[in-house]
């Protein structure tokens, strides 16, 4: 989950409100304080369901991959760069472009272009009353997705959050 804290966010930001999660977290291979090998069920408000898969032991390393199927389509957004798109309508060409590498095996593609904007918002925010783009509550949801994953991975049971 500290890997992955970002590919929450963006699942809770894409699917909305999660209401349960069940979940394994564990530390298995490598020597670390946090655990290295997450697999977690979701249930979001509107019915929908995802999965989470996430590990720091796979090797090679992966791609952070989001696959989104749909009644009518597929949606694979893979580091940030959508690359394929089979729902109607065409896919913005905009969408096809990434600020940032692959950092899951390089972090020297690490970008702080993401971290601009946030800050950049965040001083409009309260210099002009720009509304935020990412408020308060849909900050708190990936991290209620989290420590559920850790919760159902020591009770053995799903929780609601």
């Amino acid at each position: 989950m500290n890997q992955g804290i970002h590919g929450i966010d963006l699942l809770c930001y894409l699917m909305g409100r999660p209401v349960s999660v069940t979940g394994y977290a564990k530390t298995r291979l490598r020597h670390i304080e946090v655990e290295d090998t997450v697999a977690a069920a979701l249930e979001f408000d509107n019915g929908a369901v995802a999965v989470i898969d996430a590990t720091t032991c796979s090797n090679p390393s992966f791609e952070k991959r989001f696959i989104l199927g749909f009644e009518k389509g597929t949606i694979v957004l893979e580091n940030d760069v959508i690359t394929l798109w089979t729902v109607p309508g065409e896919c913005p060409e905009s969408c096809r472009v990434s600020l940032a590498g692959d950092t899951s095996a390089n972090n020297t593609k690490v970008t702080i272009a993401y971290h601009t904007r946030e800050y950049e918002n965040f001083i409009r925010h309260i210099g002009e009353g720009t509304p935020l783009v990412i408020d308060g509550v849909q900050g708190r949801m990936p991290l209620s997705v989290i420590l559920g994953v850790y919760e159902s991975s020591r009770t053995g049971r799903r929780v609601q959050l």
